[in-house]
Formats: structure tokens, sequence, C-alpha cells
């Protein structure tokens, strides 16, 4: 049995637990908010590159060694990410070695080092991904996906910024951002394992004692989400064309982030899932079709994205059959969908980092479901009415946006009439 819990230090800072009394193991997190939409064409990038300088070293460990030697002796594993709105730095190792760990990994907030070499250094690397993502088609369509979906908002931002602000940036600016950001109103301790959450309020106490009055904003102002352009194409060397059908619009509400993880599900998990069905098992058209979810603290963004050699049939059929499994969707098909989201998360909580990750993602987003317990019972409680009512907000097409990557063989006039987002 897995007792979620959390609770908030004088400081301002939140602690958030699941602990697992069965597991030999504890995952120790911080999550920060922070990320690419907080950042100004003055300054993207400052995120990404904090993610990369703050593992190297603290003033109490002042080296890429002595900082990582305590934890790779003892078979841990450590690692930092950086996304839209969320950042957070993890160590995870066996249960005996918690405290330990957990104060080693306290020194990157309160002891950061700052090295001028280091920080120079790690611009190289970071400018190497920069080629890796053009490269990575996979990776280039993601971001082709975010700045059609949000065009001139912050959402569209690139987690990692771009080469010029790179090479631009001094280390006294990303030490500001850090200063504005990493500040204990601003961050939240996740721990998941075995360990209570009475000893994690006692450790957080103790080595993350930060204090700062500053008012921090949870999350920038807000801004209209604004219309997606329907259509990106460009030509690349690949033998197949890398597709993304996006879907955007503003935040939902509870019932109908519920209702989008089933719509998620349903479409793409297992062999018989819908787009398995009919793109690959029917038609072999892709090898692997598949769907990715965001929710945001003004927005979402529901995308269906493969790969194939016949752009225009895969085109045709998800104009066909997404709106027709709306429609033909049965009260019996819709308790299937509830016992299968239900199934899937209860096998996705038994990993560490996915029941890290739930916690942290609903801190992150202010959500009222802030465990998957709650969540099991407020998709048992969805309705047949409130799924479709929901399902139809979400696959809008007049909110669609497609991106294609590929050797050619489809131009827009075609795209738009299949997609009905002729304007």
């Amino acid at each position: 049995m897995i007792i979620y819990n959390n609770s908030q230090l004088e400081n301002g800072l939140t602690i958030i637990t699941a602990e697992d009394n069965n597991s030999d193991i504890v995952t120790i997190s911080v999550w920060i908010k922070a990320g690419s939409r907080y950042e100004t064409p003055g300054g993207y990038g400052y995120a990404h590159i904090l993610e990369h300088i703050l593992l190297k070293g603290t003033k109490k460990h002042p080296s890429i060694t002595s900082f990582h030697t305590p934890i790779d002796n003892i078979g841990a594993t450590k690692n930092g990410l950086t996304s839209h709105e969320r950042m957070y730095f993890f160590i995870q190792a066996s249960k005996e070695h918690f405290e330990t760990m957990f104060a080693l990994l306290a020194e990157i907030f309160t002891e950061p080092l700052f090295d001028p070499d280091v920080f120079a250094n790690e611009k190289k690397p970071i400018m190497q991904e920069f080629a890796i993502r053009i490269d990575n088609l996979s990776r280039n369509i993601y971001d082709r996906s975010f700045e059609n979906s949000f065009p001139e908002h912050s959402l569209s931002n690139l987690i990692i910024g771009n080469a010029e602000m790179t090479g631009a940036v001094t280390l006294d600016q990303v030490k500001e951002y850090f200063e504005q950001k990493f500040t204990p109103k601003n961050m939240a301790v996740v721990v998941t394992g075995n360990v209570s959450h009475d000893v994690v309020v006692k450790s957080a106490t103790e080595h993350l004692s930060l204090q700062d009055n500053r008012r921090v904003e949870a999350f920038p102002a807000a801004h209209k989400i604004p219309s997606p352009r329907p259509f990106f194409y460009k030509k690349t060397s690949s033998k197949q064309s890398h597709i993304s059908i996006n879907f955007s619009g503003e935040k939902l509400h509870e019932a109908e982030r519920l209702s989008a993880d089933l719509l998620a599900n349903r479409l793409d998990y297992g062999t018989t899932s819908v787009l398995m069905q009919e793109l690959r098992n029917k038609t072999g058209l892709t090898y692997s079709p598949e769907t990715d979810l965001y929710f945001f603290s003004d927005a979402y963004l529901f995308r269906i994205i493969t790969s194939t050699e016949k752009p225009r049939e895969v085109l045709e059929i998800l104009n066909n059959i997404l709106p027709a499994f709306v429609e033909n969707l049965t009260l019996e098909d819709f308790d299937l969908m509830k016992d299968q989201s239900i199934g899937i998360l209860a096998r996705f909580m038994s990993h560490p980092y996915k029941a890290l990750e739930f916690c942290g993602d609903a801190w992150i987003a202010g959500d009222t479901i802030t465990n998957p317990e709650i969540y099991m019972e407020k998709v048992r409680a969805l309705t047949f009415d409130q799924f479709r009512e929901a399902a139809k907000k979400i696959l809008d097409f007049d909110r669609c946006s497609v991106v294609i990557l590929g050797p050619g063989g489809i131009k827009e006039p075609a795209v738009s009439h299949l997609f009905n987002i002729a304007k």
C-alpha cells in the first residue's frame, strides 16, 4: 500500500511523499516552477543551462568527480530535466542511503558552485544538442508542433533555447535566473519509496531551510491562447514523412483532463487501439502510431504522431476515424475505457519515476487530483456525456495544426481539404 501525503514548511517549501514500505529504494527530487515559457527573448535557454551546470558540483563538493562519486559508489542514479513549465532534479538510491543522498541533492540549491570554467565548458555539449535536435526528426517535429500550435506564445519557446543566446549568455545572467526562480515558495520536494513523510519533512527542514520573502509568480501572466497555424511542412532527406496532428486550446477543466487521458489511451494503447487497428493492422501504413498529451497552466496540447511513406493515405484515414470514433462510441465502450485507464495508471505507478512525475506534475499544475487514488476515483465518477462533450472539444479541427517533415508528396491544400481547416 502506498501512502500519499503533502505539507508545507514555514518557508513555503512544499513536501510531497508517496511512501511505499514494500520498496527497497527511494527517489528524491526537487521540483521548480521554471522552464522555457518563463523565459523572455533576451533570456532563452537559461533554465536548460542551469540543468546542465547545477549537477556539476557544489561548494562542498566543488568538482564533477567529488559530487558524483558518492552517488556512483552506492549504485545510485541522478539526473535533471527541463520542460516548458517545470524543472526537477532527482537522485534514486537504495533506502538506507536516503539521508546522505537527500543532503547531497539539497546542496545544489543551498550551495550552488557556479564555476566559470564549468559554465564555459558546458556550453559546448549544449551546442551539440542543437545539432542533435535538428538531425533527430522526432525532436524536431516536437519543437515544430509547439511553434505552430502556440505561435507567438511563451509555450512556443524552445526548451533548450537557441544557439545564439546560449553563446552570448553570461554566468551572472544565469545566476540571476536561479535567484529569481529557485525560491522555497516556488519549489517542492517530491519523494517516493520506502521513507515516511515525517522523515522527509525533517530532512527538508534541516537541509533546505531556504529563506526568501520575495513574491514569486507561480505562472507567467496569462495570455490568450492563439489560433494555431494550420500547416507546416519542411522537406527532409528521410525516406518517411513524419507527421504530427496537433489539437490545442485553452486549459481543460478536471473532467475534460480525465476525458483527454481516456481518449489518448483508447487511441494508442496496445495492439487493439484505434490507431494501431486502422494505421497498422488493417493497412500497414505505419509502424507505431501514438498520442502525446500535455496539460499546462493555461492550455493543452493533444498530439497524434506517426511516420509513413504514404502521408496522404494516413491523413485521409485520420480525418475519417477521429470524428466517427466519438460519434459511434457506446456506453459499454466508455466503461471499458475507464477500466483501461485505471489499469494503465495502476501499472505505471509501480514504476518509481511514474509515481514521482504524477505527484510532481500535479503540484506544478496546481491540480486538485494530487495522487493516483484520487485520480481513479474521479475516473470512475466520470460520465459518458462528460466524456463525449470533452472529446468533441479536444478533437476540434478548427484548432488543428498539421506538421509534416519528410521527402514530399503532400502539400498544404491537400492537408487543408483533408482536415477541414481551410479558413
